[in-house]
């Protein structure tokens, strides 16, 4: 497995679900829009009145999990809130290539922007004899 296996995956796929912790050690998961780069970084919108703004503030640990078929990638990473550097943002521009109805979504100023970086990746296939390969980084 190489990270460019993994990206190719990742790219091919829209959506993941994101796993946080809230205050109370309690988990909480939500399905969101995803846009990954080369690198493997992740960078989703959601708004600052959602549960997961506020329990990746308090604590950036995140994992998600990425599905097509019967295959699928186990994300484990830490998330930073993204400050947007205007339109030559790459990772924003990776973003609004994927979702270009996130342009609607910048101008209300309760959108915020997270990209997590990668700790440990799993990708399992469960078509034909099984795989699982992971990678840390």
């Amino acid at each position: 497995m190489t990270k460019q296996f993994l990206y190719d995956f990742i790219s091919r796929s829209k959506y993941a679900v994101l796993a946080t912790v809230n205050e109370n050690n309690e988990p909480e998961a939500a399905t969101l829009g995803i846009a990954v780069n080369e690198d493997l970084h992740i960078i989703f919108d959601t708004l600052d009145t959602s549960r997961k703004f506020r329990n990746l503030l308090s604590n950036p640990k995140a994992a998600l999990v990425i599905t097509i078929g019967e295959e699928t990638v186990q994300y484990e990473g830490r998330a930073l809130l993204h400050t947007p550097a205007g339109d030559t943002d790459a990772m924003l521009g990776i973003y609004l290539a994927a979702f270009p109805d996130g342009r609607k979504r910048q101008s209300d100023p309760s959108t915020v922007y997270f990209t997590i970086k990668p700790k440990w990746i799993r990708f399992s296939s469960f078509v034909g004899e099984e795989h699982v390969s992971e990678m840390t980084f």
